[in-house]
């Protein structure tokens, strides 16, 4: 998921706040992939609906055991993963993101829609399997208020 959630119209016309994930057919047909792959994947479950085992951490442990066979494990592995969840972190208490959501959420209620931030929007219109009408009438609005002033102008305009 991208961490400051949609950029493009075009996305969010068609995908609302979906990510259209690896199975782009059902991302075309506006439903979302099985979230129990993601359960697999991540190893938050033990065994399949098939009754096939799920390997201990999940597959993404199984492909990063595969790769790094025989490679000394480095204690600082998850390093840039730490970084990117810190820097998560500091944004969020950082004067001039707050800014620019308090901007953010003032374009979205000229639209009717209150949302203190941007994930608040994401996580309110996402938790369907499908994408809805409404999600995606939110993640237009969303998109848009995420241009600058006078790109909005433009748009409005055509």
């Amino acid at each position: 998921m991208r961490r400051y959630g949609i950029f493009l119209a075009a996305h969010a016309e068609r995908y609302g706040y979906h990510s259209p994930g690896p199975n782009r057919s059902a991302a075309a047909n506006h439903t979302y992939p099985d979230p129990v792959g993601d359960q697999i994947w991540s190893g938050q479950i033990a065994q399949t609906s098939d009754g096939r085992k799920v390997p201990t951490g999940g597959c993404s442990r199984e492909s990063e055991d595969e790769m790094i066979d025989g490679v000394p494990r480095v204690e600082f592995l998850n390093t840039v993963q730490n970084l990117v969840m810190e820097s998560a972190s500091r944004v969020k208490t950082d004067s001039r993101a707050q800014a620019v959501t308090a901007k953010w959420s003032e374009c979205m209620a000229r639209s009717g829609y209150r949302y203190g931030d941007i994930w608040a929007a994401h996580d309110g219109n996402s938790e369907t399997g499908s994408v809805t009408s409404m999600e995606i009438a939110v993640a237009k609005v969303d998109a848009a208020c995420r241009l600058p002033p006078a790109a909005r102008r433009l748009i409005q305009r055509i």
